[in-house]
């Protein structure tokens, strides 16, 4: 690998101008150093070169095999679904090797900075629709653009997600019924609020209870709870 003068002094917490010198030959200051700070980028980058990169790849397990056949069947049901479990365990990689097979999937990596308007935002950007305007503007925006699209859309780290944001996804699966497909996928285990025995986030839990039970209760059809323990 090439490096540029400018590009070993910034690595080397020291100015180009010092670099410069060193290499001529005519600096004045503190050799020592300069030789140290060198030779310690040296040995780091040198070892970079030789550190074999281990590079994620998707395995196929009995766990992963059921979480995909989930995914298809809420995607051909357009159900609603939510897989549920500790960090590690692979949900992230499943969502990304089954928004990777099919090109009718929207994938979602949420983060902190997601609010209700930035999810509907990103959803927008994505289904290729206006991004502008008020909260009701942009799910009108995505209800409109699913329509007799039958897409599925994956929310992975949904326990970051304000309630309300959680709230628009299920009107937005309510108001295009059996054309848009909702998964939540959740990786932080942190409350004691349980559904069907499982711990959940409060927030997680509530939107269970209203979205999924009620649903039961008035004969539709039951969205899957998949726990990973």
């Amino acid at each position: 690998m090439c490096y540029t003068q400018s590009k070993v002094a910034a690595k080397t917490g020291l100015s180009p101008a010092v670099i410069s010198q060193y290499l001529k030959g005519v600096y004045n200051g503190n050799i020592d150093n300069v030789k140290a700070a060198i030779n310690n980028f040296i040995t780091r980058e040198g070892g970079k070169e030789k550190k074999r990169e281990v590079k994620a790849r998707f395995v196929k397990t009995q766990l992963s095999s059921n979480c995909l056949t989930l995914l298809r069947n809420t995607h051909l049901d357009a159900d609603i679904s939510i897989i549920y479990g500790n960090a590690g365990l692979g949900k992230s990689m499943v969502l990304r090797q089954y928004a990777s097979s099919y090109k009718d999937v929207i994938l979602i990596e949420a983060d902190l900075g997601y609010t209700t308007k930035v999810l509907l935002q990103e959803l927008c950007d994505r289904l290729g629709v206006n991004k502008r305007g008020n909260i009701h503007d942009l799910t009108e925006n995505s209800i409109t653009a699913l329509h007799d699209t039958r897409w599925l859309v994956l929310i992975d780290e949904a326990e970051l997600l304000p309630y309300r944001a959680l709230e628009a996804m299920r009107r937005i699966h309510d108001r295009a019924r059996v054309l848009v497909s909702c998964w939540l996928v959740c990786h932080v285990c942190y409350s004691t609020s349980r559904v069907a025995g499982v711990n959940m986030p409060n927030f997680i839990a509530a939107w269970v209870w209203l979205s999924i039970w009620t649903e039961k209760k008035q004969g539709m059809t039951e969205p899957t709870l998949i726990a990973f323990s």
